[in-house]
């Protein structure tokens, strides 16, 4: 009730007097090596309140001379639509009723019993698709929207600045993490999905809510709940995160070989667990210091 009471209200999470406000951030750096990044750790989907950041999460914005991000949502739309949409349909003759389990077809029905129209419209989909199509219960309840998530509300405030952009993924590379499985593990991806929604799990809630504490435990149990380690979602997890993940510490190995500051932007689930992406850096001789911050007591 208290995580909710701090999403609802309408004020800054700054101005909320006895909350800590320290998403997870990490310093960056490697012997001889002449850059310095900071790590921020993001919420996709975001809220109005978030901003402004933590005062240190904003002196380290105005300090980069580059922003690091997976991809440039804002500048790449068209190229990540086009992408998705290659992968998004179902052979030719195949429907959802004929590729998903049946418990999995009778879990979407209810899910959509009132919208049979929209069930229609998308039985051409590929599971994979649909799961993504799928927004969060809370999402819809709190107004979370990807125009307020961390990673674009910053890439638009590089671009006003003219600071340069770099990514680190492709459009391809996201959607083939997601769509890349086969119809059986795809099928699994919906059904957990549907199945948290008829749980009413408040997932946005509690992301959003470990998020802003900086609390990377719980957010490793949230990671462990969307996408478990083990079982049928154990390849999913490992091309959407371990996967990525190294891609993504060699990419910030090359960063570092910059001179001067930076800030790169991850999903937060990348920073929780044991595969983290903190892992993947120190394999690479990376330094990795946790990046203080409790504007609020906790």
């Amino acid at each position: 009730m208290l995580a909710a009471a701090t999403l609802a209200a309408g004020c800054a999470y700054r101005s909320l007097p006895g909350f800590t406000y320290a998403p997870p951030a990490f310093a960056l750096s490697r012997p001889g090596a002449p850059g310095r990044i900071v790590l921020l750790g993001t919420v996709h989907a975001g809220l109005s309140r978030f901003y402004p950041l933590p005062e240190s999460i904003e002196q380290a914005f105005d300090a980069a001379r580059r922003l690091i991000v997976e991809i440039d949502t804002d500048g790449r739309a068209t190229e990540i639509r086009a992408a998705a949409t290659a992968r998004a349909l179902l052979p030719a003759g195949a429907t959802l009723a004929t590729v998903l389990r049946p418990e999995t077809l009778r879990a979407l029905r209810r899910t959509l019993h009132q919208q049979p129209w929209t069930l229609r419209e998308l039985q051409r989909l590929q599971p994979w698709a649909l799961a993504l199509l799928l927004p969060d219960a809370d999402d819809q309840r709190f107004g979370a929207d990807p125009r307020d998530g961390v990673e674009l509300h910053l890439i638009r405030r590089a671009r006003a600045r003219g600071l340069p952009i770099v990514e680190m993924e492709t459009a391809e590379a996201q959607v083939a993490a997601f769509a890349g499985g086969p119809l059986d593990e795809q099928d699994a991806a919906l059904a957990l999905r549907l199945a948290h929604r008829d749980a009413q799990s408040r997932t946005y809630v509690r992301i959003v809510d470990a998020w802003r504490r900086g609390d990377l435990a719980e957010l490793a149990a949230l990671k462990d709940f969307a996408y478990p380690p083990e079982g049928a979602l154990a390849a999913l997890r490992t091309r959407l995160f371990a996967d990525r993940d190294d891609a993504m510490a060699d990419a910030l190995a090359g960063a570092l070989d910059e001179p001067g500051p930076g800030m790169a932007l991850v999903g937060a689930l990348h920073l929780a667990g044991p595969d983290a992406l903190q892992q993947a850096l120190t394999r690479r001789g990376i330094d990795v210091q946790r990046l203080a911050e409790a504007l609020r007591p906790g």
